[in-house]
């Protein structure tokens, strides 16, 4: 039941790489916006996600509209049932931008026709079926851009694919040299068809919040989920050029060196995605700076190859913080970021780079995980680990396949994380543990022979097991981790040996550490869990969700210790 049969396979893939063609013309035509022909006749354009079935983001500031157009020119824009009745004129450099009335929480009068007109008459267009709601932009490389037809139970999930409340914008993989203002998409209720080619982290996300909101009560909850996501594409290339000019002088140089003339030459093998701003420019500018409740981020696999922690954490941090500049332009809040966590699957040992270059950039006082004092963190940002998920039955030349089949419990655990931060959602519908155990405390201890053990003390109770897509890994009838190298001691010279882990048989958030070999009372220095491409053994809360990797000297007070963060700086745009 798990898997596809291989025919099914080949043939969503191939259909998946029709569709994501950008050269495709029966693609393009298909997803040619209805109003191209009336617009381009007259003396204005709006957003090209002002189509039928557009969602409206909840809350905040209020949700935007903006195009261009001839100076001087007023538009006006009325909405059926009487609601909305904005107008507003285009200045002098050609661009308009239009506030449109906040709604605080969904209603059961929430389905409006849009007209936008020039006063007094002339062109107008009118789009049906506009709904208040959650709007997510859904980004980054191939785990995000992998869609329903390629994951587990694709058949299953589908064929019960039919939600006129999750409303999807698929954006066609495309570049340009310069910011473009349009793309070819358009806004569409969820059926098999429209879902099967669509990002599976995203619409599943939604999915499961969209049902548990639904078990709440009250009028249904809206998604609007927008997905510009291209496979092996590096963090800079979804960079406006201003952005990438800030990261080559803050990222690319140790403080007080010569930054490099450019950023280091994409990994990806092709150029047309990853060279310069081009996917920036061709896939998000066209978007901003609509209004959006949440970010969903998944990406960093072509990033492993050539950066280190710190160079990862500043680009990531700063694509973040330039996203949140660009869009929201009406609010002074900043948009949730929600990014998944590299997967398990085989690097040569590059991953565990990048998973923690993500969570140094979580926000204060979560610096839980490493003990990189100089990393750059960005508020309201949420992390899922996927290190749990990998897909083994899939060897591409070494071990774990990159991508994550396993969509549905991705979707699950992005979900819980993003419970807290939705607009109008009521406390009683939240009621769940949203993330993970992480570590409160670290000492050393003794046996009663003085041979030194590690004592973790957890947020909260955990359960040592096998990873989800692990088949042979822990020795379950003991509790003990000794089979991969999940566990990890340092000595003073800083050398990392294996290590036995097991939960406290009398206090399930008590993990016990002990070297293999009887070591001198100072000996150990550090210990480290999970920090390896594949952990095979995973320290689980009873909602399932995983422990992030971590990798601490003896030494850390704990998350709330003034000293944790003495070197941290805000994620900004400089």
């Amino acid at each position: 039941k798990n898997k596809m049969a291989a025919h099914e396979f080949v043939i969503a893939a191939v259909v998946v790489a029709l569709f994501m063609h950008p050269c495709n013309s029966a693609v393009v035509n298909k997803l040619q916006n209805s109003h191209d022909a009336v617009i381009s006749e007259s003396e204005w354009n709006v957003t090209s996600l002002f189509t039928d079935n557009m969602v409206l983001q909840l809350g905040g500031a209020g949700p935007l509209l903006n195009g261009h157009g001839a100076p001087g020119v007023t538009l006006q824009l009325e909405s059926t049932p009487p609601f909305i009745k904005e107008s507003v004129t285009i200045n002098e450099t050609g661009r308009w931008l239009m506030q449109l009335p906040i709604v605080s929480a969904p209603d059961s009068n929430n389905n409006y026709t849009l007209t936008l007109s020039t006063d007094g008459g002339g062109p107008s267009i009118t789009v049906t079926n506009v709904s208040y709601g959650h709007v997510f932009l859904c980004s980054g490389q191939s785990n995000m851009a992998f869609s329903l037809l390629e994951m587990y139970n694709a058949s299953e999930a589908i064929a019960s694919a039919n939600f006129e409340d999750i409303r999807l914008f698929k954006i066609p993989a495309f570049g340009t040299v310069n910011p473009s203002s349009s793309v070819k998409a358009n806004w569409t209720q969820t059926t098999p068809s429209t879902a099967a080619p669509f990002s599976a982290i995203c619409f599943l996300t939604a999915r499961t919040l969209y049902e548990r909101l639904k078990m709440g009560g009250g009028p249904a909850h809206v998604f609007g989920l927008i997905e510009a996501a291209v496979g092996s594409t590096d963090v800079q290339s979804w960079m406006s050029e201003e952005t990438r000019n800030a990261a080559r002088l803050s990222c690319w140089a140790p403080p007080g060196e010569q930054p490099p003339p450019s950023l280091p030459p994409s990994s990806s093998h092709n150029p047309i995605y990853t060279n310069a701003s081009w996917l920036w420019n061709g896939m998000v500018n066209p978007v901003v700076p609509y209004t959006v409740e949440v970010v969903l981020w998944d990406q960093g696999e072509n990033n492993a190859h050539y950066c280190t922690t710190r160079e990862y954490n500043c680009l990531f941090a700063t694509m973040i913080a330039s996203w949140r500049k660009s869009f929201n332009a009406n609010s002074k809040m900043s948009i949730p970021f929600g990014f998944v966590q590299l997967g398990g699957y085989s690097a040569m040992g590059l991953v565990p780079t990048i998973r923690f270059a993500q969570t140094d950039s979580l926000g204060p006082g979560m610096n839980t995980f490493s003990n990189h004092t100089d990393r750059i963190y960005c508020p309201d940002t949420m992390v899922v680990p996927t290190y749990d998920l990998g897909s083994p039955e899939i060897n591409h030349t070494s071990g774990w396949w990159i991508h994550c089949r396993n969509k549905t419990e991705v979707g699950r655990r992005m979900a819980l994380r993003l419970l807290n931060s939705l607009v109008g959602v009521r406390d009683s519908q939240v009621n769940a543990v949203t993330s993970g155990p992480v570590v409160t405390s670290l000492s050393v201890k003794r046996d009663s022979q003085q041979f030194p053990y590690v004592v973790i003390n957890m947020s909260q109770g955990v359960e040592l097991r096998p990873a989800q897509g692990c088949v042979l890994c822990c020795n379950q009838s003991i509790g003990v981790a000794i089979t991969d190298r999940v566990f990890q001691l340092a000595n003073h010279a800083g050398h990392w040996l294996p290590a036995q882990g097991s939960v406290s048989e009398t206090d399930s958030n008590i993990v016990i550490v002990k070297p293999f070999a009887k070591v001198a009372n100072n000996w150990i220095t550090a210990v480290k869990y999970a920090v390896i491409d594949i952990p095979q053994c995973v320290l689980y809360n009873e909602g399932e969700l995983p422990t992030l990797p971590f990798e601490l000297p003896i030494s850390w007070q704990g998350p709330n210790a003034e000293t944790v963060d003495d070197k941290a700086t805000m994620c900004s745009m400089p």
